[in-house]
């Protein structure tokens, strides 16, 4: 029977890992009575999103409402009008070894490697109908047998860039225009999503109407995946990898429905920058360590 196993190195890295889940366990146990008092305290606070900008911090504007020592951060006011900026960002450290990776195929790895991402947006809101949202994205790969895959590693991009204008703007509907570089997550995540199981998110470039009505949400939009490459700066749109579609939800009377219709159009290539992980699509595991 062959045998196999980590080295020194890899040992160690692999028990400093369990030391900082075994840490993060008691922590959050000690903290229960810390965390229900602070949620009793800020009933309004809104959850982390996967997509950032997703979330509303416009309820901080009450200085009563603020609760955490963070949330100066999350509402700066601009002016006296309403216009502030969020601030956030995100850090997220992963241990990653195979055995008998791709079975055996090319490189192998005996004692693992580090994948590091991190992420910082600023969520500019002008006034009720004018929005801005940037976010710039690191990944990096450490310790890899055959170097980092397509989606492992670039220093420093671009990642988001976005303007929100919100054409409609009534209680029961509304319409915007999105146009920039921005993540879309539909469905299961197997032909749009921004692969929150890559070390570097997936976005795209082109333009967004984004219809609301009541329970009912439309999406449509023509939009380009962006290209990883490495370096600082220096993502792209494919050429050949663009969609167009059209993509209403409702919800009612507890029960929710999903009408899709799509129109894609995508081009065989050997870029791999929409692959997982471990060569296929899909969400793979991974520690997130900390975010505001």
């Amino acid at each position: 029977m062959r045998k196999f196993g980590l080295g020194i190195d890899g040992r160690l890295i692999v028990a400093a890992f369990v030391a900082l889940l075994c840490c993060k366990s008691i922590q959050a146990q000690t903290g229960q009575g810390a965390a229900a008092s602070s949620l009793q305290k800020s009933p309004s606070a809104p959850a982390y999103q996967l997509l950032r900008y997703d979330e509303d911090w416009s309820y901080l504007v009450d200085p009563s409402k603020r609760s955490d020592a963070l949330d100066p951060l999350k509402y700066i006011p601009l002016n006296e009008e309403g216009w502030y900026v969020s601030l956030g960002g995100e850090a997220r450290l992963r241990y990653e070894y195979y055995s008998e990776f791709a079975f055996g195929a090319g490189p192998q790895d005996s004692n693992g490697y580090l994948l590091e991402r991190y992420l910082f947006h600023a969520d500019f809101h002008l006034g009720r109908r004018v929005r801005f949202f940037a976010q710039l994205q690191s990944g990096i790969e450490t310790g890899r047998n055959g170097g980092p895959r397509p989606t492992d590693d670039d220093r420093l991009d671009l990642h988001q860039a976005f303007i929100d204008l919100k054409v409609i703007d009534e209680p029961r509907q509304s319409l915007t225009v999105r146009i920039g570089r921005h993540e879309m997550d539909f469905g299961a995540g197997r032909l749009i999503s921004a692969g929150e199981g890559l070390n570097l998110r997936r976005s795209f470039d082109g333009t967004r109407l984004i219809y609301r009505r009541d329970n009912w949400l439309v999406n449509a939009q023509v939009d380009k995946l962006v290209a990883v490459k490495r370096g600082y700066s220096t993502t792209r749109p494919i050429p050949h990898k663009r969609f167009g579609e059209l993509e209403p939800h409702g919800r009612a009377g507890g029960f929710a429905g999903v009408i899709n219709f799509t129109t894609s159009h995508w081009t065989a290539s050997r870029d791999a920058s929409t692959r997982g992980s471990d060569g296929r699509p899909g969400i793979h595991p991974g520690q997130e360590l900390s975010a505001l």
